[in-house]
């Protein structure tokens, strides 16, 4: 268990904890899950450290407010109610959901994010949804065990296979267990059934162990060929569930001597709708009524879109779990099974009373809380199940799910691709029982896999080698003495997209025969019949991905599926989609709120996939070179398409009309037909200013939206129109930063940089940024900068100088491997003798100077000296000195963001980037300071410097344990849970010490010198050793 820190509520406001948050937030949020404002999030995030700061601020101090929630009406499926008699109708129905100020999800995520694993480790295992992250790892049985609660993660919850799957094979399991005590597994149980049970058996921690399984939990009196079962479902579960009551569980559980903590409870738990004061036409009274909300009653329930929410929802039920907890336990035959997948309740009994016994007083403990079952899908008796095949609760279905699910779709062959499209065809038309799986859940699922298929299967690309190769043979034996016509004919046959016109240009045809003009036609013809089969494959998956959004229109997600789908293969269906959503509306069969809801995500999905576009057309680096025909088409369409609505606008459609309005202007830009900067025009968008500045650094994010980077992608227009910036704006620090790396300070026009207030740390990190560079004097110049911190005592080089002129060497040299200056054995060398200055020093930790360019060498012994030999050389010393120069604030990231570590962990991270910044020869400030979240990315970093072989396996490993977010929250995990749990519950490579590094450094030395070969004239050469 863990113990309660002594600074909990320190640790909750602190500036890690809130990136941290931040994090989790921003991956969280997914078109289609809940409602949030794109340009909100941007702007919030593009000031991320400044907002950081203000917000610890803000929540120590008792000053925090929450903002107002605004209703945004979720689809939902409809209900089928009954009339008098025997007739029945659908009612129409929408789902009250809201849009939630990102500041307020992210203060609900830092709080829950520490509080919520004390409430987590007290859950019991048959509860499976909404159950926070924690790490998992694979035993040496192959089993998976389950870690520790992480907050380091980016993930907030646990993924889905880890919950519905799960629980399915695990209830599978239970009911061979219940009805079968006397018999061996061996006998009753499937592979999938035996897996569950070892791998539960498997679990260190007790609390993810299901009781059920344990061994003789049933007793053996005898088997039973039939067992009973009743379902239960919540009705409008999250509007239920009161606040006051999560809020003084929270107090209690809690109990800190801190009124500002308690001042931030209840902030947070205090939801204020807002119903007016926003763009669009307001909600009704009948429109809220329809969303269970109303203008005269005070909202007092859990709001959806909350991204918390439904983990607050399993502590609202959690004093209920523990008592059927104890209730289980004293049951001493253990008549019952209780499962809990969020709001949906299953219990299992080979009697028919004790099941309606239990389920009766757990209905009575839910009304206790203020919940009520819904009565349509709630079991009035129990339903009889046959113990060797528990129709409906069997896992057959989930089974072949999750073979598809596994299958890489980009590589099937033609018959796997009938057998998986027919598989999914399957589940899209059959009727599977709801128990089993819910029609909403497998249809979506198919959705999904349809919309990854690869439609190339049937495509004959050895003909099509074995044409083209002839092609090339046939035009080296015309033995042309010209060879631009030479190259010109040879490309012939590699034109854009494979789209092959009719006949021959009339320039080619004057130089080939009737034998080249016949191999010509026979490529065209072997491409053009590849396409139309592509194009009837790709038809076949449209139209069933049509057929799956008629059948199930609620879900939003579903429609960008096959949105992306249609963008990515066949654009010109995109207006198509809009015309059947539009039908699906006019028909009845979706409320006309949440037909806004699915229109205005479709929307916004659209114009960002445009930005998408445009970010790869640029590169232009395209594999298939019909992925970029397909995007130029996209982009045609895009032009052209009109999403057909034309209900009321209530600020979800305003806010994505005005986004893609903006998409529009920038396309416009793209494409030439736009000579102005209308694109970049400042606006105020709901009480934030907008300005040129704004829309530059959106773009720039937008267009690098991937795994960070040090490649940064900029179309040539928006690099022309840096000089629209706004100097004065609150986003063009952070816009500066993201560009001068990359781009001519002349760029930006001939502004006056004296009106930018940047401070020491600010001016410190752009001298880093464009060191060396040929911008580096106007910047110097333009920024007022002082170049003297560059500058070394006699005879001595900073590590940062050491670095440069070494990587200069590297581009300059053609012999780099015989010089031992470019060899990581030097870099490690150096960093063993930085590592053992610290050791030595360890007193004066928090002094010392830890940054590359206040880390001094001899130039004589480390930069003179490049033969293998004196490298080598036992006597090799290397005396390392420092200088006060840069501030080392960021190298000292973590001991200043958290009170939780020390200034030895600091120091292990900083030391840690100067390895990277040696064994990478980067002499730059590394590029990753320069985004919002620096001190949290490295890990893309470290993965991209594997795949390169530039380092070996035990250096990568040790750089990985000094940056590792998870390895720092290892150690401070050992202050909360008891070290041995800790131990056995994490699977981390661990530096906690300069010690412990000091001998990892000295153990990959060896390990390299181990690895060093000698080849022709007695040279020796360094081999990387690289764990696969």
């Amino acid at each position: 268990m863990r113990k309660i820190q002594k600074n909990i509520f320190e640790t909750i406001c602190s500036k890690e904890n809130l990136i941290l948050a931040w994090r989790r937030v921003e991956n969280s949020y997914h078109h289609g899950d809940v409602w949030f404002d794109e340009l909100e999030l941007s702007a919030y995030k593009f000031n991320l450290l400044d907002n950081i700061d203000r917000l610890s601020e803000k929540m120590k101090t008792g000053t925090y407010k929450m903002r107002p929630i605004k209703p945004a009406p979720y689809p939902k499926g409809n209900k089928i109610v009954k009339d008098d008699g025997e007739n029945k109708h659908e009612e129409l129905r929408v789902r009250q959901s809201f849009c939630i100020h990102v500041e307020d999800q992210i203060v609900w995520m830092a709080v829950y994010g520490v509080l919520g694993p004390y409430f987590e480790e007290n859950m019991p295992a048959w509860s499976y949804g909404n159950r926070l992250f924690l790490n998992t790892w694979k035993d040496e049985n192959g089993h998976w065990i389950n870690g520790v609660y992480r907050t380091t993660s980016k993930l907030f919850y646990r993924k889905w296979q880890q919950g519905w799957p799960l629980y399915r094979h695990m209830l599978a399991a239970c009911i061979k267990r219940k009805a079968f005590p006397g018999k061996k597994d061996e006998e009753n149980c499937d592979d999938s059934e035996l897996e569950a049970i070892a791998e539960n058996e498997a679990q260190v921690n007790k609390a993810f162990r299901l009781p059920y399984l344990e061994k003789d939990y049933f007793p053996k009196t005898c088997n039973y060929n039939k067992l009973y079962y009743m379902s239960i479902d919540l009705e409008k579960f999250y509007p239920s569930v009161k606040m006051d009551r999560i809020r003084a569980k929270l107090l209690a559980s809690f109990p800190i001597a801190n009124s500002n903590f308690i001042t931030l409870i209840d902030c947070i738990t205090k939801f204020d709708v807002s119903f007016d004061g926003y763009e669009g036409q307001p909600f009704t009274d009948e429109e809220l009524a329809q969303m269970d909300l109303s203008r005269d009653v005070v909202f007092d329930g859990l709001p959806t879109g909350l991204i918390v929410a439904g983990a607050l929802a399993n502590l609202y039920l959690l004093d209920i779990d523990l008592n059927v907890q104890e209730k289980l336990k004293s049951d001493t035959k253990h008549h019952i099974l209780h499962f809990r997948y969020v709001d949906d309740h299953l219990f299992l009994s080979e009697r028919k009373d004790k099941l309606q016994e239990w389920e009766k007083w757990y209905i009575q403990e839910l009304e206790s809380i203020g919940l009520k079952v819904n009565d349509s899908k709630t079991d009035k008796e129990p339903i009889e199940l046959d113990s060797h095949y528990p129709t409906p609760l069997l896992t057959q279905t989930l089974h072949k799910i999750s073979e598809i699910a596994k299958m890489p779709l980009d590589l099937l062959s033609s018959n796997e691709f009938s057998m998986v499209f027919r598989d999914l065809q399957m589940l899209l038309v059959t009727d599977f029982p709801e128990q089993e799986i819910k029609k909403g859940t497998r249809t979506s699922f198919a959705c999904t896999m349809l919309s990854r298929l690869t439609s190339d299967i049937n495509v004959d690309y050895d003909k099509i080698h074995q044409l083209r190769k002839k092609w090339l043979e046939y035009i080296s034996e015309l033995k042309l003495n010209d060879p631009a016509k030479e190259i010109m004919l040879r490309s012939v046959i590699f034109t854009k997209g494979d789209d092959y016109p009719e006949n021959l240009d009339e320039s080619v045809q004057k130089q080939v025969d009737e034998k080249g003009k016949k191999i010509y036609v026979s490529i065209r013809d072997a491409i053009g019949d590849s396409r139309k089969e592509i194009l009837k494959i790709e038809e076949r998956i449209f139209q069933l991905l049509v057929y799956s959004v008629k059948e199930i229109p609620d879900k939003p997600k579903m429609w960008l599926r096959i949105l992306d789908f249609c963008i990515y293969h066949l654009p010109d269906k995109m207006q198509q989609l809009y015309l059947i959503l539009a039908r699906i509306n006019k028909d009845g069969d979706i409320h006309s709120l949440g037909y806004e809801y699915i229109v205005s995500v479709m929307d916004i999905h659209l114009a960002l996939q445009v930005l998408k576009a445009i970010s790869r057309l640029s590169v232009n680096k395209y594999k298939d070179p019909w992925k970029k025909i397909t995007d130029e088409k996209f982009l045609e369409h895009f032009v052209e398409v009109k999403d057909c609505y034309n209900g009321t606008h209530h600020y979800l459609y305003e806010d994505a009309k005005f986004l893609e309005e903006r998409v529009r202007r920038t396309l416009k830009k793209y494409i030439g037909k736009e000579e102005g900067y209308d694109y970049l025009a400042g606006c105020n968008y709901h009480g934030i200013e907008l300005d040129s500045s704004f829309w530059l650094l959106w773009h720039i994010e937008r267009f690098n939206r991937s795994k960070p980077t040090p490649n940064l992608i900029m179309p040539n227009f928006l690099m022309k129109d840096l000089d629209k910036a706004n100097i004065v704006s609150p986003y063009f620090t952070q816009l500066l930063f993201n560009c001068i790396p990359y781009v001519p300070l002349s760029n930006f026009g001939k502004q006056d940089f004296s009106k930018l207030k940047l401070d020491k740390l600010q001016k410190e990190n752009l001298l880093l940024s464009v060191w060396g560079q040929e911008e580096e004097n106007k910047v110097v110049k333009g920024f007022e900068l002082s170049e003297k911190k560059m500058f070394s005592p006699n005879n001595r080089i900073s590590l940062l100088q050491w670095i440069r002129e070494v990587k200069e060497m590297e581009e300059k040299e053609d012999n780099v491997l015989g010089n031992a200056l470019c060899s990581e054995y030097s870099a490690t060398l150096i960093m063993k003798s930085v590592v053992k200055y610290f050791c030595d020093n360890i007193e004066n930790i928090e002094t010392l100077h830890l940054h590359p360019a206040s880390i001094l060498i001899r130039r004589e012994e480390c930069l003179k000296q490049k033969d293998w030999d004196s490298w080598l050389s036992p006597q090799k010393n290397i005396e390392i000195t420092t200088k006060d120069s840069f501030m080392d604030t960021m190298y000292r990231y973590p001991s200043l963001s958290s009170e939780d570590y020390s200034p030895m962990i600091g120091a292990i991270y900083g030391l840690g980037i100067i390895f990277l910044q040696l064994l990478t020869k980067e002499y730059s400030l590394p590029w990753v300071f320069n985004r919002p979240e620096y001190g949290y990315e490295w890990q893309s970093v470290l993965y991209r410097l594997l795949e390169k072989g530039k380092v070996s396996s035990h250096n990568y490993d040790i750089i990985s344990a000094c940056l590792s977010l998870e390895d720092r929250e290892t150690i401070k995990l050992k202050g909360i849970l008891n070290a041995v749990v800790c131990d056995q519950q994490v699977n981390d490579a661990k530096i906690e010490t300069l010690e412990e590094l000091y001998r990892e450094i000295k153990a990959s030395l060896n390990e390299l010198k181990e690895n060093q070969i000698s080849v022709a004239h007695h040279e020796t050469r360094q081999l990387v050793m690289i764990k696969i």
